[in-house]
């Protein structure tokens, strides 16, 4: 479990006082006192590395949307966007920054036992521009989720066109930031979403990435943060098999650009492992892949904002959803006060994200 502790805030407690510690001795509480499995975590700190990954994330899409499913292959220095000033503007319309924040907003208002076919209604009446995680064409024809996200190729009828896309892999950074490093309940509360539209490696590379959010906020160790992400989903999912690869690549010592070829020759060029024809003439919008390239960023990238983005962009494909991932994920552990006012540049604190009534 995790705890979050704080120095200046009265919790409300949700057990009568005879089964914990009054809500007013939770402040003195040490790790000593709780179970070795208990992570602890200040509240301040809590706040700082939130805020951080979203920014992080809004610095990612921003940089990589110049560029999104322009490029199948691995884009070049000179054809990579450039940073500029303000440009983290363009982030409070994109789908990969609302559709994390609709979720929280969704968890609030509907509270966090709600089943997927409540979302499913939820992000229906959302009606959402451009992004298939509303699944409106599927969901008014009377499929509810789970079957709503099943691939079309199971039954009679169309049901989810994409089931292995990133519709739900780019918006997933909520799942970090709300399970932390609580496996089981970060999964299930990402599937609620996921399989709305989507099946299979669909909704296992949301919760990889998920889980590598929520161990990003204890542990600055990207290889142990990749391992935490790696053993939220099943071991004999192509979505493992990816991440296994990409990182035996990097263990063998390939560049990014030559881990980049690999991958991609060994499961986009093969009808093995690609079978989901995707609308965007060879773009990819394939979950699985879009974890890799994350992944080369973040492996890459020496933990550095900048380089950790432009290696990720240089993947090419759904180039913002990736960035967005890596930087979130490296924001995350870094925390808001510690990134580069470049990447604050053009935040405005009471601008509400699209789609939402929520501001940074």
């Amino acid at each position: 479990g995790t705890m979050l502790a704080a120095s200046a805030v009265t919790f409300a407690s949700c057990k009568p006082e005879e089964e914990g510690p009054p809500v007013d001795e939770y402040e003195s509480l040490s790790s000593a006192d709780l179970p070795e499995t208990t992570s602890v975590l200040s509240l301040d700190t809590y706040r700082d590395k939130a805020k951080g990954a979203l920014v992080g994330s809004m610095a990612g899409v921003a940089y990589g949307y110049p560029v999104e499913f322009w490029y199948k292959t691995w884009i070049p220095d000179s054809s990579l966007p450039k940073w500029y000033d303000d440009i983290i503007q363009n982030a409070y319309t994109q789908d990969d920054i609302y559709l994390s924040v609709t979720a929280i907003e969704a968890l609030s208002e509907l509270g966090l036992d709600v089943t997927s076919r409540e979302l499913g209604i939820y992000m229906y009446n959302k009606d959402f521009e451009f992004w298939n995680g509303s699944n409106n064409d599927v969901l008014a024809r009377g499929y509810a989720p789970p079957f709503s996200g099943y691939p079309k190729y199971s039954t009679s009828h169309l049901t989810g066109a994409y089931p292995d896309g990133n519709s739900y892999q780019c918006g997933a950074s909520f799942g970090g930031l709300l399970g932390l490093n609580m496996t089981g309940f970060l999964n299930e509360t990402c599937q609620k979403f996921a399989e709305i539209c989507c099946y299979g490696d669909g909704i296992y590379s949301m919760q990889f990435i998920a889980a590598m959010y929520g161990a990003a906020f204890f542990t600055d160790d990207i290889d142990e943060i990749i391992q935490a992400g790696l053993a939220s989903i099943p071991e004999e999912s192509w979505s493992a098999l990816v991440v296994r690869n990409v990182l035996e690549n990097y263990d063998a010592g390939m560049t990014a650009q030559e881990n980049f070829n690999d991958v991609y020759a060994t499961y986009v060029l093969s009808d093995e492992y690609n079978w989901i024809g995707w609308p965007y003439d060879g773009i990819l919008l394939d979950a699985k892949m879009c974890s890799a390239f994350t992944l080369i960023g973040l492996l890459y990238g020496e933990e550095d904002m900048d380089k950790t983005m432009r290696l990720t962009i240089s993947c090419a494909n759904d180039s913002d959803s990736t960035a967005a991932a890596a930087g979130g994920i490296l924001a995350t552990i870094k925390g808001y006060s510690a990134l580069d006012d470049r990447y604050k540049n053009g935040l405005i604190e009471d601008q509400k994200f699209k789609y939402s009534s929520s501001t940074l």
